[in-house]
């Protein structure tokens, strides 16, 4: 199936590039059968041009067919069911494995492993951690546009537990160098800006292991996945008894992972969030 190649430009001011101005193309891919456009993750031109208002740059047009690929969507009722940790270090199932996936399969798999190391997080789906024997539950919550976060959620054998706060200092791709300066690397520039932790009481942490239970026996909405081209991923992880669960909702989550998102970031790790930010 042919897909649509368009892109977007976005100015950058002179003083932002040491008296060059530049152009920023984020490119998209449009696929018939899928809306919104899906920006091509970390695809970013940079074009500096010597006068700092007006961006001048050619563009090389390249007509080709591409093969659009649906999101990955889960098939049966069985991929509500918890399925047994992974023997390898992985952070998340492969796609198509029934065990759960998120919703640009393998890429955003691979794209959401760099931020949770970074964030210094665990793979809950591999084996081989104090999380065999104590449940765990995480939220990540990847915005375009704002810092990413993660709140895990440990239960002590008491019933109480501890809850993790990581947020890193930037999201998305990293900027191109000033001139003369060293382009930097992935460790400096996914920092982490928030790390703390939150004891919680036994009547604090029941409701919501009970919450997360709710978020991932919600069924699948066939509504579109909202109208921006900018997007988020409500990625909800748990293990428990060896066993793993995953769901991601993308850009329209229902209003129990919103809320209990909503809840684990403002309310309990007290990171401060903008009405503008919650997308």
């Amino acid at each position: 199936m042919p897909a649509i190649l368009t892109a977007r430009v976005e100015t950058i001011t002179a003083d932002e590039q040491n008296g060059h101005g530049a152009c920023r193309v984020r490119f998209f891919f449009t696929c018939p059968s899928l809306r919104p456009a899906i920006p091509v993750l970390g695809v970013y031109t940079y074009m500096i041009v010597c006068k700092p208002v007006i961006c001048q740059f050619s563009v090389a047009l390249l007509i080709m067919t591409l093969g659009c690929k649906k999101p990955q969507q889960p098939k049966s009722e069985r991929t509500f069911a918890s399925t047994a940790c992974s023997s390898l270090a992985e952070y998340f199932p492969k796609p198509n494995s029934g065990n759960g996936e998120l919703f640009f399969g393998s890429d955003q798999a691979e794209w959401e492993r760099n931020y949770l190391q970074h964030m210094q997080e665990p793979p809950l789906y591999a084996c081989g951690s104090q999380f065999d024997t104590q449940p765990v539950y995480r939220f990540l919550w990847d915005r375009s546009l704002s810092k990413p976060i993660a709140v895990r959620v440990v239960v002590h054998p008491n019933g109480a537990g501890t809850l993790y706060v990581r947020e890193l200092a930037h999201c998305c791709m990293i900027p191109p160098p000033k001139r003369g300066e060293k382009a930097q690397t992935w460790d400096e520039w996914l920092t982490l800006d928030t790390e703390k932790e939150v004891e919680l009481s036994i009547d604090q942490t029941q409701p919501i292991t009970t919450q997360f239970q709710t978020v991932f026996h919600h069924p699948f909405d066939p509504r579109p996945i909202g109208n921006t081209t900018d997007g988020s991923d409500w990625i909800f992880e748990s293990r428990v008894d060896r066993r793993y669960r995953l769901r991601d909702f993308r850009n329209i989550p229902p209003e129990s992972a919103r809320n209990l998102g909503l809840f684990l970031v403002r309310d309990l790790a007290a990171v401060p969030i903008q009405q503008s930010e919650i997308y």
